[in-house]
This record gives structure tokens, C-alpha cells and sequence, in this order.
């Protein structure tokens, strides 16, 4: 828009005009006092020391002329931009805006100003978008998008009802309703527009009780669409994949059935580092029942994994993530799955990263190291009938100089909790150690270990018996029970 810039020294002229008793004076005087701050020929707290703001929020009322209502939301847009939310808010100025808002006769460039307006301070105060929220706003934003057909008041709408719904997360009583039109912003051919939708929409899904409403919209598909438009929109469209993970399994199967994992499995090799990252997390979550993880074999998932982290990186994150993510899995695998993952060699694997000494996402790495060794023997206990008495998966880990990776991942440490699941171990399932002349598991500068004999908390389940010979991928039909824990039990989305 070409309009012109008016001088610094003009201030005093466009002051007086504003507290003038005429009409047509007080939209010019608006206007120039508009443009002053626009253009940056005064500041904020110059405007602000003239105590323009009880006039300006007076202004707000449906019988004011047109350009005085758009002169001052953009005005008080411009104060909301520059962060001066205290002192307009303190006005009272949402409740007329909302209204202004609600009604048929407001126009469309008039809403499009107090849509930015309401965007900046909701994305600066929780308060104020609580605020927004009680007073209805989304209702009435629901009502324009339905209406109209101009791109900028359909950019802003779409701005502020993803804002209204990011975390920390409101009731989603309060948000739901955006659904359908989430969904029509990602059916816009605006790229803006689009990406807010795909925000949106991951905010609702990041909610268990949410992930319904998202598919029945058809809004997941729609975002594995148009995705790849750019790297945030991946990036937060991967969030909402990761999202659908730790829903009900139906949902996770709705999800997987789109291509998510294949979508996930394309990003591990992203050149974005937090795309990659949030890729990892989002394969975590997909890994609930032998089912899901049949199909990340399938796709070669494990194997990956597997040779990345056995490789000369030194990415650590990613490390710490394959630690996380066999952790898991062998925590729901059945069976053969297990054989699989012993077979692509996950022992030596598990016995190298042990060294990670690591805090990560909260995590103890070497600490879910000796979680990911115990789900493993707990399986190999199951196979010692048909092995002679013995468990394969001790046996491997013994070959692999496992014992030494554990004397050292204990030792070194003074983690309690480390010490106790090192304990477990010994006690558990190399109980001849205790009687050999090897020097202690835990050294004298670490807390003394508890005697223990009960296994660190795994919430494991007990494999199914199916058991193959073959260190080829078990096949995708291979079935086992798995309890309703199991089913709800996922990796945590980092948001």
C-alpha cells in the first residue's frame, strides 16, 4: 500500500487532531499517529506518554466510522507487535475487539487487522489467550474463514487459531471446534496459510483424546500431502505424525498405513539436524506391539540402525536415540523379533553404546543400555528349554565381552539406580561371578549397590513362544500377546 510518510515534527499537528470533536479530524489524526509509529518516526512510549490508549479503545464500537475502526486496530495492532501487551491489554481492549470481531458488519480489512492484533498478544501472554478462549473468539473466527475469500484475513485467521491452539495446550474442549476449518486452510493454495493448518492440526493431534477428530477430518492425509513444501512444514507435519504414535492402535495403524513410517525412515537421512532428530523420535513411538515393530523390520528400520550405530559417527544424539529406540522395542517385541534383533547383532551394539555416558532428554543412556540387556535375557530364559539349558542371549552377550562393558558401565559410575540394575544382572543371570575371585561389579568410590534380587522396573511383558533358527527378519504375520499396557506404553514425543 503506497501512502505517504509524514515527518517526525508533525506529531504535535496529528495530536491535536486525534482529541478533536470532528469526525473526519480524528480519522486523520489516527491515521497520522498510526503512521508515525508504522514508519518509526516516534516511539511507542512517545504515543503512549500523549494517553491516546482510552481514547483509541473508545473508538472500538460498531457505530464508528469504518476508517477509525481500521486506523485504530491497526494502531493497536502496532502495539501489540512491538510488545506492549501489558499496556493495551490493561485497557480493556479484548472484549471490544472480540465483538467488533463477531459482528456481520464489521469488514473484512477491519477483521483482518484485529485477527494480528489478537495473534500478537496471544502469542505473548497464556492469560490473554485464555482470555480470547472464554470469550468465544474461536466460534467467531470459524464463522469469517467460512465466509470469506480474502487471502490476508484468511492468512492472519489461520495465524491465530493455530496460536490459540499451541502448547502449552488449552482444554481441548476449547480448540476442537477448529478442526474443520484447520483442515480447510490446508486445502488452501496458500503456502502460509497451509502450514498454519498443519500447525493446528499437530496441536490438536499431540492431545490422545484429539487424534480422532484429526483423521476423521481427512486432515492427516492432507498433510502427508503438502508436507515437503518447505522444512518447517516437515518438521511440524513430522511432529504430528510422531503424534499419531501414541494414540490408540488403530490410529498408530491409520497413521502407518499413510506411509508414516516410510515418511520417517526417508527423513533419518534429512540434512536438517532437527528434522532427523524428531525422526527418531517419531519412529520411538510406533513401536508399541510386536504388530508395529514387524513393520518397522519390514522397512529395514533395525538394520539401519544397527549399521549406524556401529559405524565411526560422532553423532551422538543419534546414538543416544537407537539406544532409546531398541530399548523399546525390545520391551513389546515377541520372540523371533528378538532373534532378529540379536542377529543383526544388537548385543555388541548395546555392549559399545554402554560407554555413552550421557544424559539425554532426562535419560540415563547407559542406564537403558542395561534395561535393553535385561529385556533380552528375560527373553532368552524362555528358549532355554529348546537350547539345553541355556540362555542364547547370555551366552552372545558373554562372546561379545559383555561382562567387561558391564563391569565398566558400573563401575565407573556413581549412579545408584545404575548400580542396582548392574546388580540385577550379576545376580540374575551370571550368578557364578558372585563366587569367582573378579574383582567387585561396583568400585569403592561408588554407592554400595543393593542386594536385590527384583529386576529393575521394565513393565515387560512375557514373549509369546514363537521361536526360528533363521537370522533372516522374522515375517510379518508373526504374532504375540500384548497386553493393554503394552498397547498405551510409548516413547515420549519431545515437543
Amino acid at each position: 500500500m503506497d501512502e505517504t510518510i509524514p515527518d517526525a515534527t508533525e506529531f504535535n499537528e496529528f495530536l491535536k487532531l486525534f482529541n478533536s470533536t470532528e469526525i473526519q479530524d480524528i480519522v486523520k489524526g489516527t491515521s497520522g499517529l498510526r503512521k508515525l509509529l508504522l514508519y518509526e518516526r516516534c516511539t511507542p512510549d512517545q504515543v503512549l506518554g500523549a494517553t491516546v490508549l482510552p481514547r483509541l479503545v473508545a473508538f472500538l464500537e460498531s457505530s464508528s466510522p469504518e476508517d477509525l475502526l481500521y486506523e485504530t486496530c491497526w494502531m493497536m495492532s502496532i502495539f501489540a507487535f512491538l510488545q506492549y501487551i501489558k499496556e493495551i491489554v490493561g485497557t480493556g481492549l479484548l472484549v471490544p475487539l472480540v465483538k467488533l470481531l463477531s459482528l456481520d458488519t464489521t469488514s473484512d480489512r477491519v477483521r483482518d487487522k484485529i485477527t494480528f492484533c489478537l495473534g500478537n498478544v496471544t502469542k505473548q501472554s497464556l492469560q490473554c489467550r485464555q482470555q480470547l478462549l472464554e470469550l468465544g473468539i474461536m466460534k467467531y473466527l470459524i464463522e469469517i474463514v467460512e465466509n470469506t475469500s480474502d487471502q490476508q484475513l484468511l492468512r492472519n485467521s489461520a495465524w491465530l487459531v493455530a496460536l490459540l491452539g499451541r502448547g502449552p495446550y488449552p482444554p481441548l474442549q476449547m480448540t476442537i471446534g477448529s478442526v474443520g476449518i484447520l483442515h480447510k486452510f490446508l486445502e488452501n493454495s496458500d503456502p502460509e496459510i497451509q502450514l498454519e493448518g498443519i500447525r493446528g492440526i499437530s496441536y490438536i493431534a499431540a492431545r490422545p483424546e484429539g487424534i480422532q477428530s484429526v483423521i476423521d477430518s481427512g486432515s492427516v492425509k492432507r498433510v502427508v500431502e503438502i508436507m515437503n513444501h518447505s522444512e518447517t512444514s516437515t518438521f511440524v507435519a513430522l511432529t504430528m505424525i510422531a503424534s499419531m504414535g501414541m494414540g490408540q492402535p488403530s490410529q498408530s495403524d491409520y497413521m502407518i498405513d499413510l506411509g508414516g513410517l516410510k515418511i520417517i525412515l526417508e527423513l533419518l537421512d534429512n540434512p536438517s539436524s532437527r528434522i532427523k532428530a524428531h525422526a527418531f523420535v517419531g519412529i520411538g513411538n510406533f513401536l508399541a506391539n510386536p504388530s508395529q515393530i514387524q513393520k518397522a523390520i519390514d522397512l529395514g528400520f533395525f538394520s539401519k540402525f544397527a549399521t549406524f550405530g556401529n559405524s565411526a559417527t560422532k553423532d551422538f544424539n543419534s546414538l543416544c536415540e537407537i539406544v532409546i529406540i531398541f530399548n523399546n522395542a525390545t520391551l513389546h517385541a515377541n520372540e523371533e523379533q528378538i532373534e532378529y534383533f540379536v542377529s543383526i547383532g544388537l548385543i555388541p551394539l548395546m555392549c559399545k553404546l554402554s560407554g555413552l555416558e550421557i544424559k539425554y532428554a532426562s535419560l540415563d543412556i547407559p542406564n537403558l543400555v542395561l534395561k535393553t540387556f535385561i529385556n533380552l535375557f528375560k527373553t532368552g530364559d524362555t528358549l532355554k528349554e529348546k537350547n539345553n539349558g541355556i540362555n542364547p542371549y547370555t551366552q552372545a552377550f558373554k562372546v561379545a565381552n559383555g561382562l567387561a562393558s558391564l563391569r565398566f558401565c558400573v563401575g565407573s559410575s556413581r549412579d545408584p539406580e545404575r548400580s542396582r540394575i548392574g546388580s540385577h544382572i550379576i545376580t540374575a543371570y551370571f550368578p557364578e561371578i558372585l563366587n569367582s575371585n573378579t574383582p567387585p561389579l561396583v568400585n569403592n568410590n561408588t554407592a554400595t549397590p543393593s542386594t536385590t534380587t527384583t529386576p529393575p522396573s521394565t513393565t515387560s511383558t512375557t514373549p509369546s513362544t514363537t521361536s526360528t533358527t533363521s537370522s533372516t527378519p522374522p515375517t510379518a504375520n508373526t504374532t504375540a500377546n500384548s497386553s493393554a499396557d503394552e498397547q498405551n506404553s510409548k516413547g515420549c514425543i519431545i515437543n
